[in-house]
């Protein structure tokens, strides 16, 4: 609270107040000029200087108090925006103290209910990242369990029929692979401060392990994909777990989205590393059936799935939220450029400076 702020806020009672030490001096002046009484003038100005210094010594006391219980405000605000108690004074006047007494009351509930509202969360979080990780050995059992099928059904006289109701089962296990990791890494964002460790990373070593995760989706899809790479390592500081997921979530969205329907040719996707001044740059082109204009603006929001992940797949809508969250924590930026029916790409910049420097030192 500034001063100005404080007269502005007593204008009323100093309205008040003067009006009534004039009327109070002009009674008396009245009355001594009616009955023919000389009057000093110097005595009124004297009389009104006095009310003055009164007038403004009152005010700095006010303000002196008052300024105090603003100062309390303010840190009141900080401390509920911090999840941290303060020690509330006990002075001022009655109505302040009154309405200490009522902070005190509003901060106790409100740090419960904070309380209340994290334990809950990281209850949820505990839930659903113990059963991803439990969901994790049923897929690897299932597998195994496609391969072993797989060479059963290559010792049979006609083995297509049984291969192609196991590449359907791979990929229906893929998908559920992927929604267990966006699960898990949904659970995991609301910790993010506290789980990422920003070291070096070899952009291209981090794609390419990747594509090669997908190499059978690849094949199934009949989708190539193409890297272009600086010669020798491409590094950029950043959290290798997280931009890992970054990656692998765009290569998911390339392998639903990036092959036409009836494509009786392989499609290709162009996955390109350029290294820029203060960042390094990472596209991926595909030809696939594009992004509507009209869904564009929305891709990044959460659970938008628009008309492709309603008509060619289904969609969680999650994804893409997801890649544009953590590149935003990351302090890198991702861009997308697509026309319908002719292709997306979408570009990573990933920015070649120390932007999570001071929060990960111990």
């Amino acid at each position: 609270m500034t001063a100005w702020t404080f007269l502005r806020d007593h204008i009323r009672l100093t309205a008040c107040y003067v009006t009534g030490v004039l009327l109070a001096l002009l009674v008396p002046v009245l009355t001594a000029r009616s009955h023919g009484i000389a009057v000093s003038y110097g005595d009124v100005g004297y009389a009104c200087l006095l009310a003055l210094v009164m007038l403004t010594a009152y005010l700095l006391l006010e303000y002196s108090i008052r300024r105090r219980a603003y100062r309390l405000a303010h840190v009141l605000w900080h401390s509920l925006h911090s999840g941290h108690p303060c020690d509330l004074p006990t002075r001022g006047t009655r109505e302040q103290r009154d309405w200490i007494r009522l902070l005190r009351q509003v901060q106790g509930t409100y740090l419960e209910r904070i309380a209340e509202v994290e334990e809950r969360r990281r209850f949820y979080e505990v839930c659903l990242t113990h059963f991803a990780h439990q969901m994790k050995t049923p897929l690897s059992v299932m597998r195994f369990l496609e391969e072993e099928f797989k060479a059963v059904l290559r010792q049979l006289p006609d083995p297509a029929l049984g291969l192609a109701l196991v590449d359907q089962l791979a990929e229906e296990r893929d998908r559920l692979d992927a929604q267990l990791q966006l699960l898990l890494q949904t659970a995991r964002l609301a910790s993010f401060s506290f789980d990422v460790r920003i070291e070096p990373v070899d952009i291209a070593a981090l794609i390419r392990e990747a594509v090669n995760e997908h190499k059978q989706a690849w094949i199934r899809r009949a989708l190539y994909p193409e890297m272009i790479a600086p010669d020798g390592p491409v590094t950029v500081p950043t959290d290798r777990k997280w931009l890992r997921f970054v990656c692998d979530q765009i290569l998911r969205n390339a392998l639903q989205y990036g092959v036409k329907p009836g494509a009786t040719r392989p499609s290709p996707l162009r996955i390109e590393i350029a290294s820029r001044p203060g960042c390094v740059t990472v596209s991926f082109t595909d030809q696939g059936i594009g992004i509507p204009a009209r869904d564009l603006p929305h891709i990044f929001e959460p659970f938008f799935t628009g008309t492709n992940g309603r008509t060619y797949s289904r969609a969680t809508g999650m994804g893409l939220y997801l890649v544009k969250h953590i590149c935003d924590r990351l302090g890198h930026r991702v861009d997308v450029v697509s026309k319908e029916n002719e292709g997306t790409t979408f570009t990573l910049t990933l920015a070649a400076s120390k932007f999570y420097a001071a929060a990960t030192e111990p």
